[in-house]
């Protein structure tokens, strides 16, 4: 989306400077042309674009296979629309999210998210306040990073049917009861569709923080094909009872 452009360059710069780039587009030019100059900027960075018209993340996830990525030690997912600080009380910081994927032998681990869906990622109360890390039986997706052994594990669940990713989340500790997932709450992205603190940009001013939009929420995109996308929940019972468990691995209340 143009709208969301200006926040994929700035985690590329701020948090994915080394790593490579694939961004994936589901609209047409007529919506943002080649020549848009964040696109330009992008490649630059050295993101690879590639623009499939009407076909959502979901699908995107598919192009990611096993064989590609191989020679990979992680994989991080990254929506559109999440903004990922570099600055304040509780910035996003992937290199410590790296080091706790080892230290705790974790398959996947997310920072905490304002505006999830879910309350087992959203900042706020303790787990913020004492900056925890927690288990989880689940993460929704906004920033995801995964080891390359988790990814192949993720994959075989991807269908051509999920373009809306629902259910990847809640299904993939179902069929595979072995992963160890984490939250770190010591670190806060923000869906665009929630409003971000005021200190959040105050602490950002003077930088190449991209300006605050808030993006209404798609109605059209949760209403349409809603059965086939929860076709996978059905099929694996992957309900949400038990799903908000959580226990805590480490706080380090005095970090910030």
């Amino acid at each position: 989306r143009g709208d969301t452009l200006p926040y994929n360059l700035f985690a590329k710069r701020a948090h994915f400077s080394n790593w490579a780039c694939l961004a994936f587009m589901h609209v047409k030019e007529e919506v943002i042309p080649d020549e848009h100059p964040v696109l330009a900027q992008l490649r630059e960075e050295g993101c690879s674009i590639i623009r499939t018209p009407d076909v959502h993340w979901g699908v995107f996830m598919q192009y990611l296979a096993p064989l590609l990525v191989s020679h990979y030690k992680h994989l991080a997912i990254l929506l559109d629309d999440v903004l990922l600080p570099d600055k304040g009380q509780h910035p996003i910081n992937v290199p410590l999210l790296l080091n706790q994927l080892r230290e705790f032998n974790l398959s996947a681990i997310s920072p905490s998210v304002g505006g999830a869906s879910h309350r087992n990622i959203i900042p706020g109360g303790n787990y913020t306040e004492q900056n925890c890390l927690t288990s989880v039986e689940f993460i929704e997706t906004f920033l995801q990073i995964f080891t390359n052994d988790a990814w192949n594990t993720y994959y075989p669940m991807l269908h051509y049917g999920g373009g809306r990713g629902f259910c990847y989340d809640t299904c993939f500790k179902v069929l595979n009861p072995s992963i160890r997932l984490a939250v770190d709450y010591s670190q806060a992205a923000w869906h665009l569709q929630q409003n971000v603190p005021q200190s959040i940009l105050d602490v950002h001013k003077g930088s190449d923080f991209p300006p605050i939009i808030s993006i209404p929420k798609n109605g059209s995109f949760y209403s349409t094909g809603i059965k086939t996308a929860f076709r996978l929940c059905k099929k694996h019972r992957c309900n949400r009872e038990g799903m908000y468990k959580q226990s805590i691995l480490k706080c380090a209340p005095n970090r910030h």
